[in-house]
């Protein structure tokens, strides 16, 4: 691929088949299906490799946070004889409102469904349901009448979003054996394209040197020092 173009960032399966010299669009001028677009892309990394590679765009989650765990504070208050969460903030965040909370920690704190009252047992005021949790070792901070900061720390899951994957590989000619590079997620440079299907061109065809020999040396049963291409490094098989 040229130079020049490398540092482009490519955003969308379209972007790829443009940069590898597909088309991205049919003749009416229509965006090309990612079916059609893999087609073209199958076509051009094939043609354009040595080693007849194969490659596609695939759609994939993308985990944009792993699970982890968080301490988090929240804000309670009485009014009517209701326990309610004014806000909670997580350790390196910022105060969220009730109805913005993550589930787990409206989970966490037994909210009612689409509320901003914590669930307390019938069988318990909201000072007595306090009470109970300070004595389960949760750490419970009195504000004055009626008014607590109740701290916890809690799992929170990961967060993933759909996206798309380049993926290139290739099977050696002549072998069993088959290489396989690592997704490159989109939006990626395409510098990170050129160096996928580079290393499966090189492992391609260091695997092959492996079973194979040298072509290049250009004697029959041994090998050439002076070999430009393998240096005098053949393997005869």
């Amino acid at each position: 691929m040229a130079k020049s173009r490398s540092a482009r960032i490519l955003k969308t399966p379209a972007d790829v088949a443009d940069y590898l010299g597909a088309s991205s669009e049919n003749d009416d001028g229509t965006p090309m299906t990612l079916e059609q677009l893999n087609k073209g892309i199958e076509h051009r990394v094939y043609e354009d490799t040595s080693c007849g590679a194969w490659a596609l765009v695939a759609p994939c989650s993308i985990v944009s946070r792993r699970e982890r765990k968080v301490k988090w504070n929240a804000l309670l208050r009485t009014e009517n004889g209701a326990l309610l969460v004014s806000q909670a903030r997580p350790e390196h965040g910022r105060s969220l409102k009730p109805d913005d909370l993550p589930k787990a920690v409206r989970f966490w704190l037994n909210m009612v469904d689409g509320s901003s009252a914590i669930s307390v047992p019938t069988h318990e005021t909201p000072d007595g349901f306090i009470e109970t949790c300070r004595n389960c070792g949760t750490r419970i901070e009195s504000l004055g009448v009626g008014r607590w900061r109740i701290y916890f720390e809690l799992e929170m899951p990961a967060r993933s979003r759909e996206g798309f994957a380049f993926l290139c590989n290739s099977i050696v000619e002549g072998s069993d054996a088959e290489v396989n590079a690592g997704r490159v997620l989109l939006p990626c440079k395409a510098e990170d394209i050129d160096k996928t299907l580079e290393y499966v061109e090189g492992e391609c065809d260091r695997i092959w040197r492996g079973t194979h020999g040298c072509e290049k040396c250009g004697l029959d049963g041994a090998i050439n020092e002076d070999c430009p291409e393998c240096h005098g490094e053949g393997v005869i098989l």
